[in-house]
């Protein structure tokens, strides 16, 4: 279980991105995905996974996910990446 404090630090390795997305879409979030050790290979796997969902309006590139701080205005829209 993955607890989110904060939508910065806490968000920022893919790691709560996959196992939400896991929730919502196990169909496409598999388990090799959700035992990914590498933070910018968690963070493809993520944007692979919202396009084939369709929600990856705000996130499109790795960089969107591993680069938020505090004051990026992406911090704002991340969970517009599972809407």
């Amino acid at each position: 279980t993955l607890q989110v404090n904060n939508f910065t630090t806490d968000i920022k390795d893919g790691e709560a991105y996959l196992g939400l997305m896991s929730q919502l879409a196990p169909h496409i979030v598999t388990r090799a995905m959700l035992a990914e050790r590498d933070p910018r290979r968690r963070a493809e796997m993520i944007i692979s996974a919202a396009t084939q969902l369709g929600c990856n309006k705000f996130v499109t590139k790795p960089e969107d996910i591993l680069e938020v701080s505090v004051q990026s205005p992406l911090k704002h829209t991340h969970l517009k990446l599972i809407y």
